[in-house]
């Protein structure tokens, strides 16, 4: 599964009323991509180092040419090459008639401003991280997606979990779900999307107690090995890999959850507007009484590991935070006479 983040751009509010898919290099002559239906006055996408795709328009050229003459907004003109393309908007992108970057983009594109973050991609699913809360991941959709073949629902996170789930089943083999892409992509929502569905499907009835801990690991993590960064505000700064072990009928009998490669320097370095791991700041925005038990006093200004970093994430109350934090350690594996 592949992870992205949206490009942004002034041209992101004429998306809807651009026909055709121009794809170019940095190059003087480039590829037009375009529907069979060829005239002028179309519109088409030229690539941009900096916007990723600019909106044109097609003033000279006819299709049995091999080039035409493209017109920007900015009044200057490119000579581009002519290639004859499908429409966009599919849910497969191997279904684009020419798989080249600017279909594929446009693709992505139109899907996301639609809110269909997700969108296969032959074998692979790609999600567009919506930077919001989407209703797409209730147990309503849980059961949608339950026992489900590709293609009879729309792409999702849960189609991929299910499809790995069953093929496990079915061949009596392990399965492996890669997660990747750049920061702020949302790879650790989806991990969590992941685990959401397997645990739901593979209880009997309802969610028992040990896949309640399995979920409950996630945001113990998050408080000691997350952070915000310019790019993200709840940054993973580690890598995990995560094992669920399940019975021959399918039922979870069991986890594991390795971690490595944990950023240790961001703890006494922080860049600006970024800040240290999750934990000190829920800390310290305890109850006095917490507080004293730890041995913690002041404010953040008067520790050195945190006086220089960004304070406060917008919309992040850190007192909740601990609260969740210290309720899903003691479901998961403290006693209720443990010490913090």
């Amino acid at each position: 599964m592949v992870q992205m983040s949206p490009t942004g751009g002034s041209s992101k509010l004429a998306l809807n009323n651009l026909e055709y898919i121009l794809e170019a290099s940095t190059n003087e002559v480039a590829d037009v991509v375009v529907h069979s239906a060829f005239s002028e006055q179309k519109w088409v996408w030229l690539e941009d180092k900096d916007e990723g795709y600019l909106p044109g328009q097609i003033v000279s050229g006819s299709q049995n040419q091999q080039s035409v003459q493209v017109a920007l907004n900015d009044g200057k003109r490119q000579t581009c090459m002519l290639t004859i393309s499908t429409g966009p908007n599919v849910e497969d992108a191997a279904q684009l008639t020419y798989l080249n970057e600017a279909s594929v983009v446009q693709n992505l594109r139109l899907r996301y401003l639609s809110n269909k973050i997700y969108t296969y991609s032959a074998l692979f699913l790609v999600a567009v991280n919506p930077f919001q809360s989407l209703p797409m991941y209730s147990d309503e959709t849980v059961a949608l997606y339950k026992n489900k073949r590709r293609g009879e629902l729309p792409p999702h996170i849960f189609a991929a979990a299910d499809q790995a789930y069953h093929d496990m089943i079915r061949n009596n083999e392990n399965q492996s779900i890669l997660i990747t892409g750049e920061s702020g992509a949302g790879k650790t929502e989806s991990t969590k999307r992941v685990i959401q569905y397997l645990t739901t499907i593979a209880s009997d009835q309802k969610i028992g107690k040990l896949e309640q801990q399995i979920l409950q690991a996630n945001p113990i993590l998050e408080a000691f090995g997350n952070a915000q960064t310019v790019r993200n505000k709840n940054s993973s700064r580690f890598g995990k890999f995560i094992r669920i072990a399940f019975s021959l009928g399918g039922t979870i009998c069991g986890a594991h959850i390795d971690y490595y490669l944990l950023e240790k320097s961001r703890v006494h370095h922080q860049s600006q507007k970024e800040r240290n791991y999750h934990i000190f700041y829920q800390l310290l925005s305890a109850d006095d009484e917490m507080k004293a038990s730890l041995l913690l006093e002041g404010k953040l200004s008067d520790y050195r590991y945190l006086k220089d970093s960004s304070r406060v994430i917008e919309g992040v109350d850190d007192s909740l935070e601990l609260q969740k934090t210290m309720v899903c350690a003691q479901d998961a594996f403290l006693r209720p006479n443990d010490p913090y």
